[in-house]
Formats: structure tokens, sequence, C-alpha cells
């Protein structure tokens, strides 16, 4: 579910928000916000893309989802004082909108068309963690792998191929799995003509 805050905001709401937030730019690598650190804003994505993670108390990644263009992150801190809950990292140049939590809150309650965007895009990421948990509970390896080419493709599809230049090790994470174990079954399914590689890059055949 994206957000486009200037198609759903008037002419007069969007030059007040351009004068109330910030253009940052981020380089591949650079944290966007740190998990466990204060939150005290929102970040429409402009360009590019971002993966978001979760660190348990052990150190392990978890790669929870990919987030591109239209899309706000940092809603899941906006309604308490809380920490920010994961971590998003750019994975390549991007451009972001910062806008600070009071004054999201304010658009929020003044323009109802933007809030129901913000609870569709809740009610979709609590679909798609169902998902996931369902998918590592029930799903078998290879399967694990063509559902997270098939998700993702449908999302960052672009020139016949998934646009997230992002590594196996990242791409094993995903799936909740070792890395051998990726790199295993995507070996199948190429031999199977399921998925083409060209690099980093994935493409579901046909």
């Amino acid at each position: 579910m994206t957000i486009n805050l200037k198609n759903i905001l008037s002419p007069e709401e969007f030059k007040d928000l351009e004068t109330n937030s910030v253009i940052c730019n981020y380089v591949k690598g650079q944290t966007l916000f740190v998990q466990d650190t204060p939150a005290y804003g929102v970040f429409e994505v402009l360009q590019g893309k971002f993966k978001i993670s979760n660190t348990n108390a052990q150190g392990m990644e978890t790669i929870l989802f990919f987030r591109k263009e239209e899309e706000v992150i940092g809603l899941d801190s906006l309604f308490d004082e809380r920490l920010y809950n994961v971590t998003a990292t750019a994975l390549e140049q991007t451009k972001v909108r910062y806008i600070r939590k009071s004054y999201f809150l304010d658009m929020i309650s003044r323009n109802h068309e933007l809030m129901m965007a913000v609870t569709k895009v809740f009610a979709q990421q609590y679909s798609e963690l169902i998902t996931m948990i369902e998918g590592q509970k029930t799903l078998c390896a290879r399967d694990k792998v063509r559902t997270a080419i098939v998700d993702l493709n449908k999302k960052f599809k672009h020139n016949d191929r998934i646009d997230l230049n992002i590594t196996r090790e990242e791409w094993a994470n995903y799936c909740g799995m070792s890395t051998e174990t990726f790199i295993r079954f995507l070996t199948e399914l190429r031999s199977d003509n399921v998925v083409n590689s060209q690099g980093r890059y994935l493409s579901l055949v046909g």
C-alpha cells in the first residue's frame, strides 16, 4: 500500500508540508534510523529502496520488509512515545522526506483520506507479518525461496527482473534460511526453468 502525499493532500496542505519537512539524501548502506533509538518522525520515500530489519538480543538480524518510493517508513512509532522497533537501511542512493511525528499526526487528524491510507498500511503490514510467520511454519525451504521471489517480483518488477540489488546472504535472510540452503534451492529453480539470474538480480521465467 503506497502513500503519495502529494496526491493525497490538497495543494495548500502540500505546500504547508513542504515548509514543515526536510528532504534528506542517503547513500547505499546508510541507516535512516536504528532500532531502539527515539522515534521523532516518519519518512516518505521519494527515491530508492530500503530494507527494514530487526535485531534480536543475540545480535541476529532478520530482514522483515523492503520499501520503495511512495511508501512511508516509521509509521508504527506514531501513536506513542516508543523507540523505533526496526532499522531502516538504504539499499541504493535514496531520497526521503522527514516529517516530525507531531506534524504528521496533525495532518492525519485533518485529512480523512490520509487517515484511511495510513490505516490500510497498518492492515497490510499486519497481513505481511502473518503471511511471513505462517510461511516459516508451513512451507518447505524450496517453496520459501520461490514464494519470496514471486512476492518481491510483484512489488519490484522492472524491465523483466526484480529490481532489488541485494546479496544472496540478504535473500537467504529474508527467506529465513542459511545462505547455502538458499543458493541450493535457487540453483534447483534455475535448473527447472522457474527463475533466471543475472548477477545479483533475479527474475521469474515466463
